[in-house]
């Protein structure tokens, strides 16, 4: 069980690293640094939280839900980044927005999931 969920964090941790390449290549400007600066503190909360949950397995089973909603958050980051960087001009109000839904209302969930981690801890 153990070696399964050191495969299926190392696995995320690759695809995740794949989405802070492809932020750090886009043009700079002040609104791309601040997207990407909200992606990089995600990804870094979710890598300790995944540290956290190898050293605990037993707690990697209890939030093994949470995990996956929190991955879910970043990709659904990622895929309205990628909207914003593909798509017409004139859509970029729509991605925005949906960036910010995505940014209020479900990448605050890792933070406190790492919270809940640490606080039993």
């Amino acid at each position: 069980m153990i070696y399964f969920l050191e495969k299926r964090y190392r696995d995320l941790v690759q695809h995740n690293q794949d989405i802070v390449k492809y932020c750090q290549s886009r043009t700079y400007t002040i609104d791309n640094h601040m997207l990407n600066a909200s992606l990089d503190m995600a990804i870094a909360r979710f890598n300790t939280i995944l540290l956290r949950l190898i050293q605990h397995p037993l707690q990697a089973e209890e939030h093994k839900l949470d995990v996956e909603e929190c991955q879910s958050a970043i990709n659904d980051f990622y895929h309205y980044i990628l909207k914003l960087d593909t798509w017409p001009r004139f859509t970029h109000w729509f991605w925005r927005h949906m960036i910010h839904r995505v940014g209020t209302k479900k990448l605050p969930k890792i933070r406190a999931l790492l919270n809940r981690i640490e606080d039993v801890q």
